[in-house]
């Protein structure tokens, strides 16, 4: 069912180094020359866990430099096409963690905070161009990403996450899409 209502549309994807403004600001310009966005998904991000004691202040800047700004470099390079013509829907992905943050991710959790932070905010501020804005919590899933972080996650972290799943990516995929197909914010 689901597959069958964005069967006949257009899917674009894109890769970019998300920290760097312009070059995402270069590639959002050309992709919307391509093929205007009417969807944009936002979904950069990684986790570098430790201890908050032991955690320099470049660890800190690198999650929000990826996580926070990574998404908002996209946003802005996009919001003001959407905005021209009167319709988008932005669908920015942050983390269960900011549901719930935990030791471990003082670096992380501020990062993912911003996210949902900007989204609340894009949310009322862009409803009146006709844009939709939303945001997804995905808990923990399987991926490259996800095996890199469990390299430096703290013992304690460890134990509290062998308590609950962690998920394979298409179904997890599957719920945000069904969410943003429904017409959910969140």
């Amino acid at each position: 069912k689901l597959s069958q209502s964005i069967l006949h549309k257009k899917i674009g994807f894109m890769s970019v180094d998300v920290t760097n403004a312009e070059e995402v600001e270069k590639t959002i310009s050309k992709c919307d020359q391509d093929l205007p966005i009417s969807h944009l998904v936002t979904s950069a991000g990684q986790a570098w866990p430790g201890y908050f004691l032991e955690q320099d202040v470049k660890t800190f800047q690198k999650h929000m430099d990826l996580n926070y700004f990574g998404t908002l470099h996209a946003i802005k390079a996009t919001a003001p096409l959407m905005v021209n013509r009167k319709e988008g829907h932005i669908i920015m992905i942050s983390s269960a963690i900011t549901l719930a943050a935990y030791l471990g991710y003082a670096a992380y959790a501020p990062s993912k905070f911003a996210v949902r932070g900007l989204a609340d905010v894009l949310r009322n501020e862009l409803r009146s161009f006709g844009i939709q804005v939303s945001i997804a919590y995905p808990p923990d899933t399987k991926s490259p990403g996800f095996d890199n972080e469990n390299k430096s996650k703290p013992e304690e972290c460890k134990s509290i996450y062998a308590l609950s799943d962690t998920y394979e990516s298409e179904p997890v995929a599957n719920a945000i899409l069904e969410g943003i197909m429904a017409g959910g914010d969140h």
